[in-house]
């Protein structure tokens, strides 16, 4: 509707502009004559095409050739009669379209200048709210360095306003050294175009009006406006990344700390079973540095058959989401880096990290409640064997030594070196053997309270050899002592049982021919004793069972007098066990603690 009635204005202009020139035509009709038919016509011409274009203007030209024509050349009516009008007509015509072409021709050159003009006002204001907008600075520089834009982002960052830098050197806003260095690098990248930060970008510091400096992440980038060299940086403040990666380093120190002072061990893997943290505390369970393990499967740390059905287990869980573990605790078996196995409790929690799943498994060594179930478990046993021992002692030991008495009074009446008389003293023997069992067991289940004084294991050990060189099992054999150590806390009476026994299975374990080695030396504020033969040593199997109540490898004997020898040092806070080195023989290992001053 609008094109229509602006099309209907621009014509009507036109004819408007015709009539009124023919108006004062008509008006100066007695003065011109028939002279002069077109020149009127020429400024109605020029408005018509002004103001309406070549349309308008053609119209008007056309008009006023065809009212000149009626009007004021001869003959009367629309007819030419002269070479000189119809030249006059032609010329009025061509010069009314090229009035008219070059007055549309310019009107639409102002049309597109004006719509350029405000395209091109509204993209500066555009720009220049994008600009101002922006959280970030940006500054524009000249090549000399001089500051030539500034935004408000710019303004937050530094404290300035536009006015108070604008003209002024860009090295005002860094801090030293960078603010001496600047010139001179901008001057030796015009002179080398070679750029350190030109179109990349890299952390940097700024400095604010009030003096303090900050971080900020720097874009430099180079462009030309009317021949000269300008550069345009665009600014981050990275004071808040800053102070979140100091939380965030804080934050990890603290669970790290948390993590390597823990006391139980921590393992994490991956959902391929791949080692990716390991504690301290389980280096220290375990025997493997955390360099060792990492990026290896977690089975390592388990013994079969549990290392073959990890990985399965594992991708079973992956798949199906059951789990057996994961979310609870169980006790399970580890395995040392030296191959030893050990109990421990694990508990598996699942995690997951930038879209992986990780498991976490928190290991508990049990060996000290294991041990301490064990020792709990035996002194009940204990207990049950003291209890019978007792009623043993009470009901058995009485009558047979009433049944020794009367079996040597029968064997004095025999014959001597008759068969009855041999077969009475083999049965007295038997009686003496049962009884010295039953001394054995009685010492074993109730062990005396030791009496703890200073006592000087070397001498202990001479007197304790000298006294069993006057058996005649142990003529070949030689005790040989060699070093000293401070004096131990303990019961001298309970050490000599202790040492004897040891001695006599060193002495049986050579046949009665070879050298038993005993080493006393101090050991962190304890005294270390080796009793060392050179028998055949003892196999692993039967090596496990060796402290075990009533367990012999010897056609006659209790089994109660390595038990028995465990329970005197342990009841004097010692220790004592048993290797078999690779070059043969047997050491058993005591360790008493020495007297304190």
């Amino acid at each position: 509707m609008q094109p229509l009635q602006g099309g209907i204005l621009r014509y009507g202009i036109a004819t408007a502009a015709i009539a009124s020139a023919l108006a004062l035509r008509l008006l100066l009709e007695p003065w011109l004559g028939p002279s002069v038919p077109f020149l009127q016509f020429f400024p109605a011409v020029l408005v018509a095409a002004w103001y309406g274009g070549l349309g308008p203007g053609a119209l008007a030209t056309g008009l006023g050739a065809l009212i000149a024509m009626y009007f004021f050349l001869p003959p009367t009516g629309l007819a030419v009669s002269g070479v000189g009008d119809w030249l006059s007509l032609t010329l009025f015509a061509a010069t009314g379209v090229g009035i008219s072409w070059v007055n549309h021709r310019l009107r639409h050159a102002e049309v597109a200048q004006r719509a350029a003009a405000l395209l091109a006002t509204a993209r500066a204001e555009r720009l220049d709210a994008i600009i101002n907008t922006t959280v970030d600075g940006i500054i524009v520089i000249g090549s000399s360095g001089k500051i030539e834009a500034f935004n408000r982002g710019a303004e937050r960052l530094f404290g300035y306003s536009e006015s108070e830098v604008l003209g002024r050197n860009v090295n005002m806003l860094m801090p030293a050294p960078y603010h001496e260095e600047h010139d001179g690098y901008v001057q030796r990248f015009q002179r080398t175009r070679e750029a350190t930060i030109i179109g990349t970008g890299r952390e940097v510091s700024g400095r604010r009006r009030d003096g303090s400096v900050f971080p900020l992440h720097l874009s430099v980038g180079e462009m030309t406006i009317g021949g000269e060299q300008k550069f345009t940086g665009m600014l981050h403040d990275l004071s808040r990344r800053g102070q979140l990666e100091g939380q965030l380093r804080a934050s990890e120190g603290r669970w790290r700390a948390i993590v390597e002072s823990a006391v139980d061990g921590i393992i994490v893997i991956d959902s391929r079973g791949r080692i990716e943290a390991f504690n301290p505390a389980a280096e220290r369970l375990f025997g493997y540095t955390e360099r060792e393990v990492m990026g290896h499967n977690v089975d390592m740390l388990m013994p079969s058959p549990y290392r073959e059905e990890h990985d399965h287990y594992l991708s079973r869980y992956m798949t199906t989401g059951r789990a057996k573990i994961i979310g609870i605790g169980r006790e399970v078996t580890g395995q040392r880096k030296d191959g030893s196995t050990f109990p421990l409790h694990l508990s598996v929690g699942e995690i997951s990290s930038a879209g992986e799943s990780k498991f976490t498994g928190i290991v508990h060594d049990l060996s000290a409640r294991v041990r301490v179930e064990e020792q709990l478990r035996e002194q009940a046993a204990l207990a049950k064997l003291g209890e019978m021992a007792a009623v043993i002692a009470h009901e058995v030991k009485n009558p047979l030594a009433g049944i020794r008495g009367a079996m040597q009074v029968m064997g004095r009446r025999m014959t001597a070196g008759s068969m009855d008389e041999q077969m009475t003293r083999e049965i007295v023997k038997r009686i003496d053997s049962l009884d010295a069992m039953m001394k054995d067991m009685l010492v074993f289940a109730r062990p005396p309270k030791p009496k703890r004084l200073p006592v000087d294991i070397a001498p202990l050990v001479a007197v304790t050899a000298h006294l069993l060189s006057e058996d005649a099992a142990m003529r070949d054999v030689e005790v040989r002592i060699d070093g000293s150590a401070p004096p131990v806390s303990g019961d001298a009476e309970m050490l000599k049982m202790v040492f004897q026994n040891l001695l006599v299975n060193g002495v049986h374990a050579m046949n009665g021919r070879g050298t038993i080695r005993v080493e006393i030396t101090p050991v962190n504020g304890a005294c270390q004793i080796i009793f060392a033969d050179s028998g055949p040593g003892i196999p692993s199997d039967i090596r496990a069972k060796i402290f075990t109540p009533f367990f012999t490898t010897k056609s006659r004997g209790t089994g109660l007098g390595l038990p028995t020898a465990k329970r005197f040092i342990e009841a004097q806070d010692g220790q004592i066990s048993i290797d078999c080195p690779p070059e043969g023989g047997t050491a058993v290992h005591v360790t008493l603690p020495l007297h304190a001053a």
